[in-house]
């Protein structure tokens, strides 16, 4: 028997029952004949939007916030966030996907827990890492987007780009989807203003990696796929641009640090740049591409203690080139 669909008019319970069930389409549909289903509450106190991120449904949880829902809202007596209930279920993205959007990661439920804390208690260490890492005082985007009258989808976009744990360049280009070369060139100034004006090493480091890979890559005029093959299949090319990066901030207290980074006394300068920055991923569980945590392998490795790891199908194609002579 097929679903009848959301017919033309719908309850707050049938609404609800179609996100549990990740009926998305049929959602989409019902919120473009009735906004105001945005502001329906599950028994008075759940919100769709938290329904959406206790669930994992990313989709909804980005439509929802394209129609401006609030990513603050608390969840009745409990006053639980949607960031909250996103880092219960593990979500990461969706993490990302609220935090972008303005998501207060200090709020605390009734029994004065954060979202961090709650990601520690039920061991989510994927989330917990984006939580400790994210940048959270990014009042000069905002400032930016006011200024150059830009969209709230924009500034979410730039929020995405600056705020993300993962500075390194092939995870950067991954990043600027949606942001023109016009958008990129007003944004290196700012970010190289910002610098002497931080006191912590880690966030100076990130936004002098993040300004000086967006710079080189309008420089070369080229995509940014190819520019992320290029960073790959050009191993000295990488580094010179992170070396570059900390001798520009060798001049700040902690130059045993960056003297560090850039002598090699890490494995390599990566896992130099991952351990300033307080990424506590678990190494041996990062893409080969972006160094990103993934859970996935590639299918073609046979061997038990040496395969490929990748978060996302686009990575294991990007890195192809390097891993095919040496794949299982």
């Amino acid at each position: 028997m097929s679903d009848p669909g959301p017919g033309p008019l719908c309850t707050s319970e049938r609404f609800f029952e179609l996100i549990k069930n990740s009926k998305n389409s049929h959602v989409r549909t019902l919120i473009r004949l009735d906004p105001e289903l945005l502001a329906c509450r599950l028994k008075g106190k759940l919100t769709p939007m938290m329904e959406a991120c206790f669930k994992g449904n990313l989709d909804l949880v980005r439509l929802f916030l394209s129609y401006d829902c609030d990513a603050n809202e608390k969840y009745g007596d409990d006053q639980y966030t949607p960031l909250m209930l996103a880092a219960l279920g593990g979500h990461a993205e969706i993490m990302v996907s609220l935090l972008e959007a303005g998501a207060d990661p200090n709020a605390k439920n009734r029994i004065g827990k954060t979202a961090a804390m709650l990601c520690g208690f039920v061991g989510m260490k994927v989330s917990h890492r984006i939580l400790n890492c994210w940048i959270m005082d990014s009042k000069f985007i905002d400032e930016l987007v006011l200024q150059e009258n830009w969209t709230s989808d924009l500034k979410r976009r730039l929020r995405r780009l600056i705020c993300h744990p993962n500075c390194l360049p092939v995870s950067v280009m991954q990043r600027v989807e949606g942001l023109s070369d016009n958008v990129l060139r007003k944004l290196i100034p700012i970010l190289l203003e910002q610098i002497p004006k931080e006191a912590e090493l880690p966030i100076c480091l990130r936004f002098q990696i993040i300004s000086e890979t967006l710079r080189q890559f309008l420089a070369l005029g080229t995509t940014a796929r190819r520019f992320q093959k290029l960073m790959l299949n050009h191993p000295r090319a990488y580094d010179d641009l992170i070396t570059r990066c900390c001798l520009a901030l060798s001049n700040r207290n902690e130059i045993a640090t960056l003297k560090m980074a850039v002598t090699g006394e890490y494995t390599t300068l990566n896992a130099a740049i991952r351990q300033i920055i307080g990424d506590t991923s678990d190494i041996t569980r990062l893409c080969f591409a972006c160094f990103e945590p993934s859970k996935m392998r590639c299918g073609r490795c046979t061997h038990k203690t040496a395969f490929a790891i990748y978060c996302s199908k686009y990575c294991q194609i990007l890195h192809w080139k390097l891993h095919r002579p040496v794949c299982k």
